[in-house]
């Protein structure tokens, strides 16, 4: 049942597919990493989309990264309730839309990876409530 599971770890594996909504219903979960796969499909199937089905769940999650896969659609507003986040990445996606504004309630971010997510609208001034950020990655 994975009631023990603290990380999840399955980057650089050439992974296919979508992410499983699975992985939100481990308790003691505190940092996924699929980074460097070849993860597709739409983003609101995949695990930041389940925020707004498992809130209590996910306020223990560390560390988060989907760098260099094939997800796209928008990062959802519900991803402020990850207070307790402090590295997320999503960078080299195929994300679309704006930055959701509820990224400012991310007061233990200390690393926050955008680069060549392919966002669009301006950077949302609530960032600046990240009192903790030490790395801001935003490139094109």
């Amino acid at each position: 049942e994975g009631r023990n599971i603290y990380e999840l770890i399955f980057s650089h594996n050439l992974i296919t597919g979508t992410i499983p909504p699975e992985y939100s219903r481990l308790p003691t979960l505190r940092e996924i990493w699929l980074d460097h796969n070849r993860l597709s499909g739409n983003i609101i199937e995949g695990v930041p989309a389940q925020i707004d089905e498992v809130v209590g769940r996910y306020y223990r999650i560390e560390s988060y990264s989907v760098r260099n896969n094939s997800l796209v659609g928008q990062i959802p507003p519900a991803v402020g309730v990850l207070t307790n986040l402090e590295f997320l990445d999503w960078s080299y996606t195929h994300e679309y839309g704006t930055i959701p504004t509820e990224i400012g309630n991310l007061i233990q971010l200390r690393e926050l990876h955008l680069n060549h997510a392919h966002f669009n609208g301006t950077i949302p001034t609530e960032i600046l409530n990240l009192g903790q950020l030490e790395v801001l990655g935003l490139a094109s």
